[in-house]
């Protein structure tokens, strides 16, 4: 969800059923080769929870990809 997705980001809400976030790294979209000089990853994503609330982010970061696999993503909570 970086730059290259600017043209159909704004549709994520529309599809938030239907999209998952892709981590085959490297990848030439990603923020490869140096890191330092595109935007602080953290940073982007933050500002996607920010535009597109914590449901629509929770869904496309993992809860579609557990709900396809049928896994429990709360296995991975630590206890508190």
């Amino acid at each position: 969800m970086f730059c290259f997705e600017q043209g159909t980001l704004a549709q994520l809400p529309d599809y938030a059923d239907n999209v998952r976030f892709e981590t085959d790294f490297p990848h030439n979209t990603c923020l490869i080769p140096d890191s330092r000089l595109s935007p602080n990853p953290l940073a982007v994503a933050n500002a996607h929870i920010d535009r597109f609330g914590s449901d629509v982010m929770r869904k496309v970061l993992y809860g579609n990809a557990a709900r396809v696999y049928r896994f429990d993503p709360a296995h991975l909570l630590l206890p508190s």
